[in-house]
């Protein structure tokens, strides 16, 4: 196993800079989960890792070792991409085997392993049969079990769950990370969505334009955000933002709830909170308004709530066009400056 390490490394296609300046440092069996939108960078960073694409500068290190100048199959990495890449023409066995064989793995040997990650992988039933006669999810598991005999120092998935329904993404999630965590190899993970960022990643690096916002755990990335970009790119509904004249104001939605719901003691930033629209999400309740009062015409004020488990019965309560006293407990306000949008401390003029 390995750590992988990426100093200042930037990308440019003619004009255009793909990657500025990207320094990430992942320990030995990590899951770090590359984030971001489309065109954010995070899949040309992973093909310069894996040595499909050459940095314009920067270094990138594999257990400690500069990997620079290596082709893609002296890096011992091992891809897992979003269409699967199975050869179709063979069975699954086959697809297993192929990359044992090209390291002129002896037969026995082979079929040992191949018993092994079969079986990891609840394969076993299948192997005679060829990839358009498995499901999304049986062929999504033949890749990670293909990529798992290789016995690499660094897995890289890009997108590797965006074909599978909901239902099964929810179930390869589970798998996949109960799986890195009885490999231990470390895995960079790349995805647009923000649900498999949180629920899989030991740490998260967000990316946007080509460079990293912020990189912490799921806890931190959500409940501290580094900028307004990661404040709102995480979390569904996002994080509101007020835009006051100092400074730019941001609170998580279910942390802006109805002031009956606090108890006296709280000590709470409080609004007035025009109710438009409350949509039924099953167990949660989301609830569209706008501020009045003094921030009613600061950009920002058309806020949203995302009621609680404790506050269910609350949300059913909440009339379109009625007008509460809403809370937010001062401990979980945000702040970003005006002109950078980077997080900043409480400013002096308080909420």
């Amino acid at each position: 196993m390995a750590n992988v390490r990426i100093e200042g490394v930037t990308k440019s296609f003619g004009e255009v800079e793909a990657l500025r300046r990207v320094d990430l440092e992942i320990p030995d069996g990590e899951f770090l989960v590359l984030l971001g939108p489309s065109g954010c960078g995070k899949s040309t960073l992973m093909r310069i890792i894996v040595g499909l694409e050459t940095a314009t500068s920067g270094d990138v290190f594999i257990g400690n070792q500069l990997v620079n100048d290596l082709p893609p199959r002296e890096r011992d990495i091992a891809m897992v991409f979003q269409d699967y890449a199975l050869y179709p023409h063979l069975k699954v066995y086959d697809n297993l085997a192929f990359p044992l064989k090209t390291k002129k793995i002896a037969s026995d040997e082979i079929s040992k392993t191949i018993e092994r990650v079969a079986r990891m992988f609840e394969l076993t039933s299948l192997l005679d049969r060829k990839p358009r006669q498995l499901s999304g999810g049986q062929q999504q598991r033949v890749a990670l079990a293909r990529a798992v005999v290789r016995d690499p120092v660094v897995f890289l998935m890009d997108e590797p769950l965006s074909n599978l329904d909901a239902k099964l993404r929810s179930a390869a999630r589970d798998e996949l990370k109960r799986l890195q965590r009885n490999v231990g190899v470390t895995t960079i993970f790349v995805t647009h969505d923000q649900v498999e960022a949180l629920g899989m990643g030991d740490r998260i690096a967000v990316m946007d334009v080509g460079s990293v916002c912020q990189i912490g755990t799921p806890e931190q990335v959500y409940s501290y955000p580094a900028n307004t970009f990661v404040a709102t790119f995480l979390g569904t509904p996002p994080m509101n933002l007020i835009y006051c004249p100092e400074h730019i104001l941001g609170f998580r939605p279910e942390h802006f709830q109805p002031k009956v719901l606090y108890g006296p003691e709280e000590d709470l930033a409080e609004f007035q909170y025009r109710v438009h629209r409350v949509e039924y999400l099953g167990n949660q309740r989301i609830v569209y308004g706008t501020l009045e009062g003094t921030m009613a015409n600061m950009s920002g004020s058309d806020l949203v709530m995302s009621s609680l488990p404790d506050s269910v019965t609350y949300g059913r309560t909440l009339s379109d066009g009625k007008s509460y006293e809403f809370g937010v407990r001062r401990e979980d306000l945000r702040f970003f400056d005006n002109d950078t949008e980077q997080g900043i401390e409480s400013p002096s003029s308080g909420v």
